[in-house]
Protein backbone atom coordinates (compact mmCIF):
# COMPACT_ATOMS: atom_id res chain seq x y z
CA UNK A 1 0.00 0.00 0.00
CA UNK A 2 1.61 2.96 -0.89
CA UNK A 3 0.72 6.67 0.87
CA UNK A 4 1.72 10.01 -0.85
CA UNK A 5 2.11 12.19 2.15
CA UNK A 6 2.18 16.25 2.78
CA UNK A 7 4.06 18.07 5.38
CA UNK A 8 2.76 19.23 8.10
CA UNK A 9 2.21 23.13 6.83
CA UNK A 10 -0.61 21.88 4.23
CA UNK A 11 -3.41 20.37 6.16
CA UNK A 12 -6.26 18.33 4.34
CA UNK A 13 -10.16 18.97 4.12
CA UNK A 14 -12.89 18.02 5.04
CA UNK A 15 -14.09 14.51 3.23
CA UNK A 16 -15.87 10.71 3.69
CA UNK A 17 -13.59 9.00 6.90
CA UNK A 18 -14.07 5.73 7.08
CA UNK A 19 -11.64 3.34 9.37
CA UNK A 20 -10.17 0.37 8.81
CA UNK A 21 -6.26 -0.88 8.99
CA UNK A 22 -3.38 -1.41 7.55
CA UNK A 23 0.95 -1.76 8.42
CA UNK A 24 3.42 1.02 7.97
CA UNK A 25 6.71 1.56 9.03
CA UNK A 26 10.14 3.45 8.49
CA UNK A 27 10.48 6.73 10.76
CA UNK A 28 13.71 8.26 9.65
CA UNK A 29 14.07 5.66 7.58
CA UNK A 30 14.11 1.97 8.83
CA UNK A 31 12.92 -0.89 7.19
CA UNK A 32 11.00 -3.21 9.51
CA UNK A 33 10.00 -6.75 8.62
CA UNK A 34 7.74 -8.48 11.13
CA UNK A 35 6.64 -12.21 10.67
CA UNK A 36 2.96 -11.61 11.48
CA UNK A 37 0.87 -14.29 11.00
CA UNK A 38 -2.71 -13.79 11.14
CA UNK A 39 -4.94 -17.10 10.51
CA UNK A 40 -7.24 -16.45 7.59
CA UNK A 41 -6.91 -12.47 7.91
CA UNK A 42 -6.58 -10.22 5.35
CA UNK A 43 -6.18 -5.94 5.85
CA UNK A 44 -7.55 -3.42 3.27
CA UNK A 45 -6.11 0.30 3.26
CA UNK A 46 -6.78 3.79 4.07
CA UNK A 47 -6.83 7.00 2.51
CA UNK A 48 -5.57 10.17 3.95
CA UNK A 49 -4.99 14.02 2.98
CA UNK A 50 -0.85 14.67 2.44
CA UNK A 51 2.07 14.41 1.27
CA UNK A 52 4.24 11.71 2.34
CA UNK A 53 4.40 8.21 0.64
CA UNK A 54 3.81 5.14 2.06
CA UNK A 55 3.49 1.67 0.70
CA UNK A 56 1.69 -1.00 2.44
CA UNK A 57 2.13 -4.12 0.89
CA UNK A 58 0.57 -6.93 2.97
CA UNK A 59 0.60 -10.92 2.19
CA UNK A 60 -2.49 -12.05 4.42
CA UNK A 61 -4.68 -14.73 4.44
CA UNK A 62 -8.37 -14.20 4.12
CA UNK A 63 -10.64 -13.81 7.50
CA UNK A 64 -14.04 -15.78 7.33
CA UNK A 65 -16.28 -12.68 7.01
CA UNK A 66 -18.67 -11.70 9.97
CA UNK A 67 -21.91 -11.28 8.03
CA UNK A 68 -24.18 -8.19 8.53
CA UNK A 69 -21.40 -5.98 9.68
CA UNK A 70 -22.43 -2.44 9.50
CA UNK A 71 -20.15 0.02 7.87
CA UNK A 72 -18.35 2.42 10.35
CA UNK A 73 -21.28 4.82 9.89
CA UNK A 74 -23.03 2.92 12.21
CA UNK A 75 -21.86 0.10 13.72
CA UNK A 76 -19.12 -0.21 12.02
CA UNK A 77 1.02 -20.90 16.00
CA UNK A 78 0.33 -24.30 16.92
CA UNK A 79 4.22 -24.98 17.09
CA UNK A 80 3.80 -28.48 18.19
CA UNK A 81 6.67 -28.65 20.09
CA UNK A 82 7.50 -28.66 24.15
CA UNK A 83 9.85 -25.79 23.46
CA UNK A 84 7.01 -23.67 22.17
CA UNK A 85 7.25 -21.38 19.55
CA UNK A 86 10.00 -19.11 18.76
CA UNK A 87 9.36 -15.17 19.36
CA UNK A 88 12.96 -14.16 19.30
CA UNK A 89 13.46 -11.54 16.36
CA UNK A 90 16.83 -11.07 14.43
CA UNK A 91 17.00 -7.39 13.56
CA UNK A 92 19.56 -6.10 11.33
CA UNK A 93 20.07 -2.37 11.26
CA UNK A 94 22.29 -0.70 8.88
CA UNK A 95 22.90 3.04 9.23
CA UNK A 96 23.78 3.63 5.57
CA UNK A 97 20.73 2.62 3.98
CA UNK A 98 18.82 3.90 7.27
CA UNK A 99 16.76 0.47 7.55
CA UNK A 100 16.22 -2.12 10.32
CA UNK A 101 14.74 -5.54 10.21
CA UNK A 102 12.71 -7.63 12.40
CA UNK A 103 12.00 -10.67 10.85
CA UNK A 104 9.77 -13.64 11.89
CA UNK A 105 8.47 -16.86 10.62
CA UNK A 106 7.44 -17.37 6.84
CA UNK A 107 6.45 -19.99 5.25
CA UNK A 108 5.51 -20.39 1.66
CA UNK A 109 3.18 -18.34 0.17
CA UNK A 110 3.79 -15.76 -2.48
CA UNK A 111 1.35 -13.49 -2.81
CA UNK A 112 1.86 -9.69 -1.44
CA UNK A 113 -0.92 -6.46 -1.02
CA UNK A 114 0.84 -3.48 -1.42
CA UNK A 115 -0.01 -0.28 0.29
CA UNK A 116 2.02 3.37 -0.54
CA UNK A 117 0.70 6.73 0.55
CA UNK A 118 2.06 10.12 -0.61
CA UNK A 119 2.83 13.05 2.44
CA UNK A 120 3.06 16.21 2.59
CA UNK A 121 4.79 18.41 4.88
CA UNK A 122 3.68 21.28 7.04
CA UNK A 123 4.66 25.04 7.69
CA UNK A 124 2.32 26.64 5.18
CA UNK A 125 -0.72 27.22 4.63
CA UNK A 126 -3.35 26.08 1.58
CA UNK A 127 -4.25 28.65 -0.82
CA UNK A 128 -6.58 28.58 -3.19
CA UNK A 129 -3.90 27.25 -6.22
CA UNK A 130 -3.05 24.43 -3.55
CA UNK A 131 -6.12 23.15 -2.47
CA UNK A 132 -6.81 20.52 -4.70
CA UNK A 133 -3.07 19.08 -3.49
CA UNK A 134 -3.98 19.93 0.26
CA UNK A 135 -7.53 17.66 -0.08
CA UNK A 136 -6.06 15.17 -1.63
CA UNK A 137 -8.19 12.09 -2.02
CA UNK A 138 -11.12 14.10 -0.24
CA UNK A 139 -13.05 16.87 -2.41
CA UNK A 140 -15.07 19.01 -0.03
CA UNK A 141 -14.82 21.39 2.62
CA UNK A 142 -11.91 24.60 3.33
CA UNK A 143 -8.04 23.17 3.43
CA UNK A 144 -7.11 23.15 7.15
CA UNK A 145 -3.56 24.38 8.44
CA UNK A 146 -0.93 22.41 10.76
CA UNK A 147 -0.40 23.10 14.66
CA UNK A 148 2.44 25.15 14.83
CA UNK A 149 3.11 24.63 17.67
CA UNK A 150 3.81 21.02 17.41
CA UNK A 151 8.05 20.21 16.82
CA UNK A 152 8.87 18.03 15.14
CA UNK A 153 12.76 16.20 15.36
CA UNK A 154 14.94 16.25 13.04
CA UNK A 155 15.19 13.24 11.16
CA UNK A 156 19.24 13.82 9.68
CA UNK A 157 21.57 12.07 12.24
CA UNK A 158 22.02 8.89 13.17
CA UNK A 159 20.58 9.40 17.15
CA UNK A 160 17.12 10.36 15.64
CA UNK A 161 17.36 6.65 13.52
CA UNK A 162 18.88 4.68 16.26
CA UNK A 163 15.69 6.07 18.59
CA UNK A 164 13.35 5.46 16.24
CA UNK A 165 14.18 1.29 15.93
CA UNK A 166 15.06 0.87 19.82
CA UNK A 167 11.30 2.38 20.47
CA UNK A 168 9.81 0.30 17.78
CA UNK A 169 11.83 -2.69 19.21
CA UNK A 170 11.12 -2.02 23.08
CA UNK A 171 7.54 -1.93 21.88
CA UNK A 172 7.73 -4.89 19.92
CA UNK A 173 9.26 -6.81 22.97
CA UNK A 174 6.62 -6.05 25.70
CA UNK A 175 3.82 -7.66 24.20
CA UNK A 176 4.91 -10.87 23.95
CA UNK A 177 6.07 -10.94 27.38
CA UNK A 178 2.72 -11.67 28.03
CA UNK A 179 0.63 -13.61 28.73
CA UNK A 180 2.66 -16.18 30.35
CA UNK A 181 2.84 -19.81 29.92
CA UNK A 182 1.54 -21.48 33.28
CA UNK A 183 1.97 -25.44 31.95
CA UNK A 184 4.47 -27.31 31.36
CA UNK A 185 5.32 -31.12 29.47
CA UNK A 186 5.46 -34.76 30.78
CA UNK A 187 7.21 -37.17 30.21
CA UNK A 188 4.81 -38.14 27.11
CA UNK A 189 5.01 -34.34 25.62
CA UNK A 190 1.49 -34.16 27.02
CA UNK A 191 0.89 -30.43 28.00
CA UNK A 192 -0.18 -30.44 31.87
CA UNK A 193 -0.80 -27.39 34.33
CA UNK A 194 -1.30 -26.68 37.90
CA UNK A 195 -4.68 -25.10 38.15
CA UNK A 196 -4.72 -22.26 40.23
CA UNK A 197 -8.31 -21.94 39.76
CA UNK A 198 -9.11 -25.34 41.73
CA UNK A 199 -5.69 -26.49 42.94
CA UNK A 200 -5.54 -29.78 40.68
CA UNK A 201 -3.07 -30.50 38.03
CA UNK A 202 -5.00 -31.22 34.87
CA UNK A 203 -4.19 -31.33 31.22
CA UNK A 204 -3.94 -28.74 28.72
CA UNK A 205 -2.56 -25.74 28.34
CA UNK A 206 -3.01 -22.40 30.76
CA UNK A 207 -1.72 -19.22 30.27
CA UNK A 208 -1.54 -16.52 32.73
CA UNK A 209 -0.62 -12.89 33.90
CA UNK A 210 -2.84 -10.68 31.36
CA UNK A 211 -5.57 -7.81 32.11
CA UNK A 212 -7.39 -7.65 29.17
CA UNK A 213 -9.13 -4.36 30.79
CA UNK A 214 -5.81 -3.39 28.83
CA UNK A 215 -4.66 -5.52 25.91
CA UNK A 216 -8.55 -5.84 24.48
CA UNK A 217 -7.83 -3.27 23.02
CA UNK A 218 -5.00 -3.36 20.54
CA UNK A 219 -2.59 -6.46 21.66
CA UNK A 220 -4.74 -8.98 21.06
CA UNK A 221 -5.14 -8.09 17.82
CA UNK A 222 -1.63 -7.73 17.31
CA UNK A 223 -1.49 -11.31 17.87
CA UNK A 224 -4.57 -12.40 15.73
CA UNK A 225 -1.98 -10.23 12.45
CA UNK A 226 1.50 -11.90 14.40
CA UNK A 227 0.91 -14.88 15.89
CA UNK A 228 -2.81 -16.75 14.86
CA UNK A 229 -1.79 -20.43 14.92
CA UNK A 230 -0.60 -19.61 18.48
CA UNK A 231 -3.27 -17.63 19.66
CA UNK A 232 -5.43 -20.66 19.60
CA UNK A 233 -3.76 -22.71 22.22
CA UNK A 234 -3.38 -19.48 24.14
CA UNK A 235 -7.40 -18.52 23.46
CA UNK A 236 -7.56 -22.54 25.41
CA UNK A 237 -5.35 -21.75 27.98
CA UNK A 238 -6.78 -18.17 28.97
CA UNK A 239 -9.88 -18.63 28.36
CA UNK A 240 -11.38 -22.21 28.17
CA UNK A 241 -9.95 -24.10 30.36
CA UNK A 242 -9.76 -21.25 33.62
CA UNK A 243 -13.31 -21.15 32.37
CA UNK A 244 -14.01 -24.91 32.76
CA UNK A 245 -11.90 -25.10 36.24
CA UNK A 246 -13.55 -21.79 38.34
CA UNK A 247 -16.97 -21.71 36.82
CA UNK A 248 -15.83 -17.77 35.51
CA UNK A 249 -14.13 -16.47 32.24
CA UNK A 250 -10.89 -14.15 33.47
CA UNK A 251 -10.39 -10.38 33.33
CA UNK A 252 -7.46 -10.43 34.96
CA UNK A 253 -5.67 -13.43 35.88
CA UNK A 254 -2.15 -13.81 37.50
CA UNK A 255 -2.17 -16.44 38.24
CA UNK A 256 -5.81 -16.91 38.96
CA UNK A 257 -8.96 -14.64 39.20
CA UNK A 258 -7.42 -11.22 40.62
CA UNK A 259 -10.05 -8.69 41.66
CA UNK A 260 -9.00 -5.89 39.50
CA UNK A 261 -10.10 -3.43 36.67
CA UNK A 262 -14.07 -3.62 35.22
CA UNK A 263 -15.33 -4.80 32.27
CA UNK A 264 -16.39 -8.45 30.61
CA UNK A 265 -13.76 -7.88 28.18
CA UNK A 266 -13.28 -11.47 27.50
CA UNK A 267 -15.94 -11.33 24.67
CA UNK A 268 -14.32 -8.62 22.85
CA UNK A 269 -10.94 -11.11 22.73
CA UNK A 270 -12.64 -14.57 22.19
CA UNK A 271 -14.94 -13.02 19.75
CA UNK A 272 -12.82 -10.92 17.68
CA UNK A 273 -9.87 -14.28 17.16
CA UNK A 274 -13.28 -16.64 16.20
CA UNK A 275 -14.08 -14.14 13.49
CA UNK A 276 -10.50 -13.85 12.46
CA UNK A 277 -10.41 -17.43 11.72
CA UNK A 278 -8.89 -18.63 14.82
CA UNK A 279 -10.75 -21.99 15.68
CA UNK A 280 -8.57 -23.98 17.10
CA UNK A 281 -9.80 -23.92 20.80
CA UNK A 282 -13.02 -24.38 22.00
CA UNK A 283 -15.38 -22.20 21.20
CA UNK A 284 -18.66 -23.09 21.99
CA UNK A 285 -17.03 -23.69 26.09
CA UNK A 286 -16.00 -20.13 25.51
CA UNK A 287 -19.33 -18.86 24.49
CA UNK A 288 -20.47 -20.14 27.21
CA UNK A 289 -17.85 -18.26 29.29
CA UNK A 290 -19.34 -15.37 28.10
CA UNK A 291 -23.06 -15.67 28.06
CA UNK A 292 -22.56 -16.54 32.13
CA UNK A 293 -21.13 -13.01 32.46
CA UNK A 294 -23.03 -11.28 30.49
CA UNK A 295 -25.93 -12.49 32.99
CA UNK A 296 -24.44 -12.84 36.50
CA UNK A 297 -21.95 -11.00 39.12
CA UNK A 298 -18.76 -13.23 39.93
CA UNK A 299 -17.13 -14.00 43.38
CA UNK A 300 -14.91 -10.98 42.73
CA UNK A 301 -16.01 -8.00 41.03
CA UNK A 302 -13.49 -8.79 38.19
CA UNK A 303 -15.50 -11.56 36.66
CA UNK A 304 -19.06 -11.49 35.32
CA UNK A 305 -20.53 -8.34 35.16
CA UNK A 306 -20.28 -6.03 38.47
CA UNK A 307 -24.40 -4.50 38.09
CA UNK A 308 -25.40 -6.80 35.28
CA UNK A 309 -28.68 -6.77 37.36
CA UNK A 310 -29.34 -3.25 37.08
CA UNK A 311 -27.82 -2.91 33.64
CA UNK A 312 -29.96 -5.92 31.86
CA UNK A 313 -32.65 -4.45 33.80
CA UNK A 314 -32.38 -0.19 32.60
CA UNK A 315 -29.85 -0.13 30.14
CA UNK A 316 -27.49 1.43 32.61
CA UNK A 317 -25.96 1.10 35.96
CA UNK A 318 -27.66 4.11 38.28
CA UNK A 319 -25.00 6.62 39.88
CA UNK A 320 -27.22 6.35 43.10
CA UNK A 321 -26.66 2.12 42.93
CA UNK A 322 -24.13 0.88 45.29
CA UNK A 323 -22.03 0.03 42.26
CA UNK A 324 -18.99 2.21 41.81
CA UNK A 325 -17.52 3.27 38.19
CA UNK A 326 -20.67 2.61 37.19
CA UNK A 327 -20.86 4.86 33.94
CA UNK A 328 -17.53 2.86 32.79
CA UNK A 329 -18.92 -0.34 33.73
CA UNK A 330 -22.12 0.51 31.32
CA UNK A 331 -19.67 1.91 28.51
CA UNK A 332 -17.85 -1.19 28.38
CA UNK A 333 -20.38 -3.61 28.78
CA UNK A 334 -21.93 -1.98 26.11
CA UNK A 335 -19.12 -2.32 23.88
CA UNK A 336 -18.70 -5.90 25.21
CA UNK A 337 -22.56 -6.65 24.48
CA UNK A 338 -21.09 -5.66 20.38
CA UNK A 339 -18.64 -8.04 20.70
CA UNK A 340 -20.99 -10.85 21.45
CA UNK A 341 -23.69 -9.86 19.02
CA UNK A 342 -21.23 -10.17 16.14
CA UNK A 343 -20.24 -13.30 17.67
CA UNK A 344 -23.52 -14.84 18.23
CA UNK A 345 -24.04 -13.94 14.62
CA UNK A 346 -21.10 -15.75 13.24
CA UNK A 347 -22.07 -19.00 15.73
CA UNK A 348 -25.73 -18.84 14.38
CA UNK A 349 -27.27 -18.65 17.68
CA UNK A 350 -31.49 -18.03 17.90
CA UNK A 351 -32.57 -14.97 16.62
CA UNK A 352 -34.01 -13.88 19.70
CA UNK A 353 -30.40 -14.15 21.16
CA UNK A 354 -29.27 -11.81 18.62
CA UNK A 355 -31.36 -9.19 19.17
CA UNK A 356 -30.86 -9.15 22.81
CA UNK A 357 -27.11 -8.28 22.67
CA UNK A 358 -27.82 -6.14 18.86
CA UNK A 359 -30.21 -3.74 21.57
CA UNK A 360 -27.92 -3.49 24.35
CA UNK A 361 -24.83 -2.72 22.34
CA UNK A 362 -26.98 0.48 22.00
CA UNK A 363 -26.79 1.18 25.92
CA UNK A 364 -23.91 3.73 25.85
CA UNK A 365 -27.00 6.29 24.58
CA UNK A 366 -28.56 5.98 28.28
CA UNK A 367 -25.42 7.98 29.76
CA UNK A 368 -25.21 10.62 27.46
CA UNK A 369 -26.26 13.77 28.34
CA UNK A 370 -26.75 16.20 25.13
CA UNK A 371 -26.78 19.20 27.19
CA UNK A 372 -23.52 18.81 27.80
CA UNK A 373 -22.42 16.43 24.91
CA UNK A 374 -20.57 14.18 28.19
CA UNK A 375 -21.48 10.93 29.10
CA UNK A 376 -22.69 11.39 32.75
CA UNK A 377 -24.05 9.54 35.79
CA UNK A 378 -27.24 8.45 35.57
CA UNK A 379 -30.09 8.53 39.10
CA UNK A 380 -32.32 5.54 39.10
CA UNK A 381 -34.94 7.95 38.38
CA UNK A 382 -33.71 8.23 34.88
CA UNK A 383 -32.13 11.96 35.90
CA UNK A 384 -28.59 13.04 35.32
CA UNK A 385 -26.41 13.31 38.48
CA UNK A 386 -25.93 17.00 39.62
CA UNK A 387 -23.63 18.81 39.75
CA UNK A 388 -21.62 17.81 37.10
CA UNK A 389 -17.84 18.06 36.79
CA UNK A 390 -16.38 16.44 33.44
CA UNK A 391 -13.36 16.54 34.78
CA UNK A 392 -13.91 14.65 38.18
CA UNK A 393 -11.69 11.33 38.20
CA UNK A 394 -13.27 8.24 39.93
CA UNK A 395 -16.68 7.89 41.07
CA UNK A 396 -18.54 7.07 37.89
CA UNK A 397 -15.56 6.40 36.10
CA UNK A 398 -12.44 4.36 36.27
CA UNK A 399 -8.92 6.02 36.55
CA UNK A 400 -10.70 8.78 34.26
CA UNK A 401 -13.68 11.33 34.05
CA UNK A 402 -15.79 12.47 31.75
CA UNK A 403 -13.62 13.51 29.27
CA UNK A 404 -11.84 10.46 29.21
CA UNK A 405 -15.02 8.38 29.06
CA UNK A 406 -17.15 10.35 26.48
CA UNK A 407 -15.06 8.60 23.44
CA UNK A 408 -15.97 5.09 24.61
CA UNK A 409 -17.90 3.91 22.18
CA UNK A 410 -15.21 1.89 19.82
CA UNK A 411 -18.09 0.52 17.86
CA UNK A 412 -20.51 3.09 17.21
CA UNK A 413 -18.62 6.29 16.59
CA UNK A 414 -21.26 7.59 14.00
CA UNK A 415 -23.76 7.25 16.32
CA UNK A 416 -22.27 9.37 18.78
CA UNK A 417 -21.56 11.66 16.24
CA UNK A 418 -25.00 11.64 15.59
CA UNK A 419 -25.58 11.94 19.59
CA UNK A 420 -23.66 15.08 19.83
CA UNK A 421 -25.95 17.13 17.07
CA UNK A 422 -23.40 15.93 13.86
CA UNK A 423 -19.96 16.11 12.67
CA UNK A 424 -18.94 19.98 13.32
CA UNK A 425 -20.18 20.08 17.27
CA UNK A 426 -18.13 16.26 17.35
CA UNK A 427 -15.12 17.54 16.24
CA UNK A 428 -15.68 20.71 18.74
CA UNK A 429 -15.77 18.25 21.48
CA UNK A 430 -12.70 16.13 20.41
CA UNK A 431 -10.74 19.12 19.53
CA UNK A 432 -11.51 20.50 23.37
CA UNK A 433 -9.93 16.94 24.55
CA UNK A 434 -6.72 18.63 23.23
CA UNK A 435 -6.97 22.23 23.68
CA UNK A 436 -8.50 22.59 27.12
CA UNK A 437 -6.60 22.78 30.56
CA UNK A 438 -5.16 19.55 32.19
CA UNK A 439 -7.46 19.93 35.12
CA UNK A 440 -8.78 17.42 37.23
CA UNK A 441 -11.27 17.22 40.66
CA UNK A 442 -9.58 14.60 42.18
CA UNK A 443 -11.82 14.44 45.61
CA UNK A 444 -12.92 10.86 44.93
CA UNK A 445 -9.27 9.38 45.85
CA UNK A 446 -8.39 11.66 47.55
CA UNK A 447 -4.76 12.43 46.14
CA UNK A 448 -3.87 12.67 42.61
CA UNK A 449 -3.28 9.40 41.44
CA UNK A 450 -0.45 8.60 38.74
CA UNK A 451 -2.73 8.60 36.18
CA UNK A 452 -3.79 12.31 36.97
CA UNK A 453 0.06 13.50 37.15
CA UNK A 454 1.08 12.01 33.65
CA UNK A 455 -2.11 13.53 32.07
CA UNK A 456 -0.98 17.01 33.09
CA UNK A 457 3.11 16.49 32.47
CA UNK A 458 1.76 15.02 28.39
CA UNK A 459 0.90 18.90 27.72
CA UNK A 460 -1.81 17.73 25.35
CA UNK A 461 -4.53 18.72 27.60
CA UNK A 462 -7.32 16.37 28.57
CA UNK A 463 -5.77 13.73 26.77
CA UNK A 464 -4.34 11.37 28.96
CA UNK A 465 -1.85 8.80 26.71
CA UNK A 466 -0.47 7.46 29.94
CA UNK A 467 -3.93 5.21 30.16
CA UNK A 468 -5.77 2.98 28.42
CA UNK A 469 -9.33 4.48 27.77
CA UNK A 470 -8.83 7.46 25.28
CA UNK A 471 -5.99 6.13 23.89
CA UNK A 472 -8.43 5.79 20.72
CA UNK A 473 -9.89 8.62 20.54
CA UNK A 474 -7.18 10.26 18.68
CA UNK A 475 -8.40 8.31 15.47
CA UNK A 476 -11.95 9.45 15.91
CA UNK A 477 -11.33 12.42 13.73
CA UNK A 478 -11.00 10.23 10.72
CA UNK A 479 -14.98 9.12 11.46
CA UNK A 480 -15.71 12.86 11.33
CA UNK A 481 -13.97 13.60 7.97
CA UNK A 482 -10.95 15.20 9.41
CA UNK A 483 -8.26 12.77 9.64
CA UNK A 484 -5.47 15.01 9.15
CA UNK A 485 -6.01 15.75 12.79
CA UNK A 486 -5.79 11.95 13.43
CA UNK A 487 -2.61 11.99 11.58
CA UNK A 488 -1.19 15.03 13.39
CA UNK A 489 -1.71 13.73 16.90
CA UNK A 490 -0.47 10.61 16.30
CA UNK A 491 2.71 11.53 14.61
CA UNK A 492 3.45 14.03 18.03
CA UNK A 493 2.69 11.23 20.36
CA UNK A 494 5.07 9.16 18.71
CA UNK A 495 8.00 11.72 18.75
CA UNK A 496 7.24 12.97 22.04
CA UNK A 497 5.42 10.67 24.58
CA UNK A 498 7.81 7.65 23.90
CA UNK A 499 11.34 7.30 24.14
CA UNK A 500 14.51 5.61 23.78
CA UNK A 501 15.37 5.62 27.76
CA UNK A 502 14.78 3.22 30.41
CA UNK A 503 11.59 6.34 31.11
CA UNK A 504 10.56 5.65 27.66
CA UNK A 505 6.74 5.35 28.58
CA UNK A 506 4.90 8.25 29.12
CA UNK A 507 2.66 5.86 31.53
CA UNK A 508 0.80 2.35 32.13
CA UNK A 509 2.14 0.05 29.90
CA UNK A 510 0.04 -2.64 30.70
CA UNK A 511 0.83 -5.83 29.68
CA UNK A 512 2.10 -4.66 26.20
CA UNK A 513 -1.10 -2.42 25.36
CA UNK A 514 0.87 1.13 25.30
CA UNK A 515 3.43 -0.54 23.38
CA UNK A 516 1.06 -2.26 20.90
CA UNK A 517 -0.48 1.15 20.57
CA UNK A 518 2.72 2.80 19.52
CA UNK A 519 3.12 -0.46 17.16
CA UNK A 520 0.35 -0.30 15.39
CA UNK A 521 0.56 3.72 15.38
CA UNK A 522 3.78 3.68 13.91
CA UNK A 523 2.89 1.43 11.26
CA UNK A 524 -0.31 3.86 9.78
CA UNK A 525 -3.33 2.05 11.84
CA UNK A 526 -5.09 0.95 14.76
CA UNK A 527 -7.89 -1.74 15.28
CA UNK A 528 -10.18 0.91 17.56
CA UNK A 529 -12.58 -1.62 17.85
CA UNK A 530 -11.36 -5.30 17.35
CA UNK A 531 -14.55 -6.80 16.62
CA UNK A 532 -15.01 -4.80 13.68
CA UNK A 533 -11.94 -6.03 11.41
CA UNK A 534 -11.04 -3.08 10.99
CA UNK A 535 -7.98 -0.55 10.99
CA UNK A 536 -8.26 2.94 11.52
CA UNK A 537 -5.67 4.56 9.17
CA UNK A 538 -3.34 7.18 10.89
CA UNK A 539 0.30 8.79 9.42
CA UNK A 540 2.78 5.86 9.17
CA UNK A 541 6.26 6.72 11.36
CA UNK A 542 8.31 5.01 8.69
CA UNK A 543 9.13 5.27 4.96
CA UNK A 544 8.70 1.17 4.56
CA UNK A 545 7.70 -1.76 6.35
CA UNK A 546 7.09 -4.90 5.12
CA UNK A 547 5.26 -8.00 7.29
CA UNK A 548 6.19 -11.18 6.45
CA UNK A 549 3.21 -13.14 7.53
CA UNK A 550 3.96 -16.70 8.63
CA UNK A 551 1.30 -18.54 6.24
CA UNK A 552 4.09 -16.69 3.46
CA UNK A 553 2.03 -13.51 2.42
CA UNK A 554 3.39 -9.92 2.77
CA UNK A 555 1.97 -6.60 3.33
CA UNK A 556 3.97 -4.10 2.35
CA UNK A 557 4.01 -0.34 3.05
CA UNK A 558 5.55 2.31 1.27
CA UNK A 559 5.69 5.69 2.52
CA UNK A 560 8.86 6.73 0.79
CA UNK A 561 8.24 10.72 1.15
CA UNK A 562 7.83 10.42 4.66
CA UNK A 563 9.75 12.19 7.19
CA UNK A 564 9.67 14.24 9.92
CA UNK A 565 8.17 16.75 8.44
CA UNK A 566 5.84 15.13 5.59
CA UNK A 567 3.36 13.37 8.10
CA UNK A 568 -0.11 14.35 6.41
CA UNK A 569 -1.37 11.74 4.17
CA UNK A 570 -1.87 13.48 0.44
CA UNK A 571 -2.94 9.86 -1.70
CA UNK A 572 -3.10 6.05 -1.09
CA UNK A 573 -2.97 3.18 -3.59
CA UNK A 574 -3.71 -0.63 -2.48
CA UNK A 575 -1.84 -2.46 -5.15
CA UNK A 576 -1.19 0.54 -7.61
CA UNK A 577 -4.72 1.49 -7.46
CA UNK A 578 -5.91 4.40 -6.09
CA UNK A 579 -7.83 3.87 -2.25
CA UNK A 580 -9.99 6.29 -1.42
CA UNK A 581 -10.99 4.69 2.32
CA UNK A 582 -10.18 5.93 5.37
CA UNK A 583 -9.28 2.34 6.87
CA UNK A 584 -8.49 -0.73 6.00
CA UNK A 585 -10.51 -4.52 6.47
CA UNK A 586 -8.49 -7.53 8.11
CA UNK A 587 -10.62 -9.26 5.33
CA UNK A 588 -8.26 -8.03 2.08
Amino acid sequence: MTYTSLPTSNKPNASNSRANSGISARAGRPLIRSGMQPNRSGQQNSGLNNRRKVTYEKKLPTARPTGNTPNTSGYGGNCGTASGCNYNAETIFKPNNERFMVQGAVDSSDRITRLKLNTIRSGRRCGPSQLQACRGIYRTGDAQTAAESVSWPSPNNDYDKIKYKTKFNSSFYRPILFPRQFHEYNEDGKQIHYSPYNGKVLDGPLYTDNGFWDTFRAVFPFYTILYPEKLGEIMQGIMVNPYKESGWLPEWSSPGHRDCMIGSNSASIIAEAYIKGIENFDINTAYNGIINSSENEGPVSSVGRKGAFEYNKLGYIPFDSSINENVARTLEYAYNDFSIWKLAVELDRPKDEIRLFKERAYNYKNVFDSSTNFMRGKLKNGNFQSPFVPDAWGGAFTEGSSWHYTWSVLHDPQGLINLMGGRKDFVKKLDQVFTSEPTSDYSYYGFKIHEILEMELLNMGQYAHGNQPIQHAIYFYNYAQEPWKTQEKIRYVLDNLYGAEPDGYCGDEDNGQTSAWFLFSSLGFYPVAPVTMEYIIGSPLFEYAEISLPNGKKFIIDSSENSIENIYVHGVKLNEKYYNKNSLSHIS
